[in-house]
């Protein structure tokens, strides 16, 4: 009987397998995750390197060596800025508003912190006369962790207050201390001091705060004192620290403090009490002692003298042309004289 079988044939599945359906709803889910994580690493690079004064880029930035710590400058390589005095420095920053001025900041100190390699514009830099109403050691808590920092008020405006920075290794400290001293001057000029504005605060009374540091990280002394102390650029900074070095609270005290050690001294002098920036001339008095910057000693260049002429080497003197003439004129006369004096018998 025939059951109509086939010789079997082993290419031949006798099977098919039902075909799968694409699950287009997971690709896609899949594609807009991928396109969300491609979107967050662009934006989130550019959050980090575009704006490295933010604390948790700055910290990003180190850990991926993509940042260089601070360095120092020389005078004649700064960058190139313009050079305000207290009156202009209040003008400027007194006129911005509160987003206009956080703008500002945000550019100063991106520029620092970029060593001033991509700047737009000019770089503010501080000159003028400052007097010193407190100074306190820099620390962990700090922007800055090493050294010290002054608060000045300018002598002839009283309306800006300053906050000059002086980054410095841990063994110029004690001398540093001894230097800045409460009612000590700082002459800023602009010959000799590069201090760049890297931060402005708007204060409660409707002053206006700066921090400046000196670019040239150079030596400082005292015109009535021992002893030189060298600044040294900060390896890294504590951008978490915030702005400004001197807090609210810790500035009101100090000129609290300043204030009646003002009343006192002008009591035991007889005299009345000073105000800041107000003066009974036109220009102020010079000042008794202040801190200066030291130049540091260029390496000196032996002279070599040069060769001594030898005993056979003769010295040729040169003469004016018209002094030659009148020679050879002469000596012609003279040459003629003796041959006529011959003839005489």
């Amino acid at each position: 009987m025939d059951y109509g079988t086939h010789p079997y044939d082993p290419y031949e599945e006798p099977y098919t397998r039902p075909r799968r359906r694409i699950n287009y709803f997971a690709w896609t889910v899949a594609i807009l995750l991928l396109t969300g994580f491609a979107l967050a690493a662009w934006l989130g690079s550019f959050y980090i390197f575009d704006q490295p004064e933010r604390p948790d880029s700055y910290r990003i930035l180190q850990r991926l060596h993509k940042i260089e710590p601070p360095k120092r400058f020389e005078l004649t390589a700064a960058p190139a800025g313009e050079f305000l005095n207290p009156q202009q420095l209040y003008e400027r920053y007194v006129e911005m508003g509160a987003a206009e001025l956080a703008r500002a900041n945000a550019e100063l100190a991106r520029n620092y912190i970029r060593n001033y390699q991509q700047v737009r514009g000019l770089v503010p830099y501080v000159v003028g006369r400052y007097r010193i109403i407190a100074t306190r050691e820099l620390g962990p808590g700090d922007v800055f962790t090493s050294g010290m920092v002054a608060l000045t008020n300018a002598i002839d405006n009283g309306e800006l207050v300053m906050e000059h920075l002086y980054p410095a290794n841990p063994e110029a400290l004690p001398l540093m201390k001894q230097t800045l001293t409460v009612g000590l001057e700082i002459k800023l000029e602009r010959t000799h001091d590069i201090s760049a504005v890297i931060h402005a605060e708007r204060l409660v009374d409707g002053r206006i705060m700066v921090t400046a540091i000196p670019l040239l990280y150079g030596s400082y002394t005292v015109t009535r004192g021992l002893g030189t102390f060298r600044l040294e650029p900060p390896l890294s900074l504590n951008l978490a620290a915030g702005w400004p070095l001197f807090k609210a609270h810790e500035r009101a005290g100090v000129e609290q403090r300043y204030a009646e050690y003002r009343q006192k001294t002008a009591a035991a002098r007889g005299g009345p009490v000073p105000v800041p920036g107000l003066s009974p001339s036109t220009t102020p008095p010079p000042a008794e002692n202040e801190l200066v910057r030291v130049e540091q000693a260029r390496p000196v260049i032996a002279f070599s003298p040069p060769p001594a002429l030898a005993k056979n080497d003769k010295l040729v003197k040169t003469t004016p042309g018209s002094k030659g003439k009148k020679s050879s004129k002469k000596q012609k006369l003279e040459s003629l004289h003796r041959r006529q004096w011959r003839k005489l018998p």
